[in-house]
């Protein structure tokens, strides 16, 4: 009989599903044997497995001889009516002197989705007997369980109702062992800054311009907008600038209608003696006419009777 070994045993059971095989489940064993020195074995070799509800019949392996060799792979299936409930541990049990070097053991029930069990550590004695544990099991299952949410992110807007959002992760504890995930959404969402944007204000096209002040001589004429394209609500900033524009219009000068000066000082009579006549003018230029203004109306002489002795006036006479 060969020295013994002590052995680094990885196993990894692989399950489908929930593990919990129906009444007649198949069993699907697959061993791996080692490559290192005398690491197969030709003694018989025994499987049972065990649930929450109880366990298989001991199954002899149908595999002799030279099988089991080193470096080989060896497939064994078996056919149990036991309802064992869920799936816990595969237990193998082997006889005679042969140490048996084992590298990694699957297991299969009937066709449902595989489930990997941790490493296991361990070697076999040459009295049959596993050591330290002879059952290779699956850890207990560990639904996922959801964290405490984060903090809110920075809203998507400052105004006009946008929205902001924090997570949580499946953390608390995480799932293991094929325990089952977080239910419902990592992320929540909500409103936020839901107050109606400010809106600044804007000028309207100016109006028509209004009538001139004057008709000539130079007056001014306005024109207006107002603060309403769009008007300032929830705050926003009022316009900038005025709302009223100054022009000048109408800066041709102003006609000027000719007016009469004063009558200037009456002539020398025209005879000594007897009747005679005398006369005085005036100008048109108080003002006088300018820009198109009106000549002044009238005659710009004055005409009289006179006597040369003594300039007794008669008659007055204006043409």
């Amino acid at each position: 009989m060969q020295e013994t070994v002590q052995l680094i045993f990885f196993i990894s059971v692989v399950l489908l599903g929930n593990l919990k095989p129906a009444v007649g489940a198949q069993y699907t064993v697959t061993t791996y044997t080692s490559d290192i020195t005398d690491a197969g074995t030709d003694d018989y070799v025994y499987f049972s497995f065990t649930g929450s509800r109880g366990e298989t019949s001991e199954y002899e392996a149908d595999n002799w001889g030279n099988d089991r060799e080193r470096g080989h792979e060896d497939t064994y299936t078996f056919i149990d009516s036991a309802d064992i409930g869920k799936f816990q541990c595969v237990f193998i049990r082997k006889t005679g002197s042969d140490g048996w070097h084992i590298e990694k053991v699957m297991l299969q029930i009937d066709s449902r989705e595989n489930y990997n069990i941790p490493n296991h550590i361990g070697w076999l004695d040459n009295d049959g007997t596993w050591s330290p544990d002879a059952a290779f099991c699956i850890p207990n299952s560990v639904d996922g369980g959801w964290s405490h949410y984060g903090d809110w992110s920075e809203c998507s807007s400052d105004c006009e109702g946008r929205t902001q959002t924090r997570t949580r992760t499946c953390t608390n504890p995480a799932p293991a062992n094929g325990g089952a995930d977080c239910e419902g959404s990592s992320t929540e969402t909500q409103n936020c800054n839901t107050n109606p944007c400010p809106v600044d204000g804007g000028w309207s096209d100016y109006g028509d311009w209004s009538e001139c002040s004057a008709d000539c001589g130079g007056g001014t004429q306005t024109r207006t907008r107002t603060c309403t394209n769009p008007a300032p609500v929830n705050g926003g900033a009022d316009c900038e600038g005025e709302s009223t524009e100054t022009q000048d219009c109408n800066t041709n000068p102003c006609p000027v209608n000719g007016g009469w000066s004063d009558y200037g000082d009456w002539s020398e009579c025209a005879a000594q003696c007897g009747g005679g006549t005398q006369t005085r003018t005036r100008a048109c230029t108080n003002p006088a006419p300018a820009n198109g203004g009106a000549d002044c109306e009238g005659s710009s002489t004055e005409t009289q009777d006179c006597t040369g002795a003594g300039n007794i006036y008669t008659d007055r006479q204006q043409i």
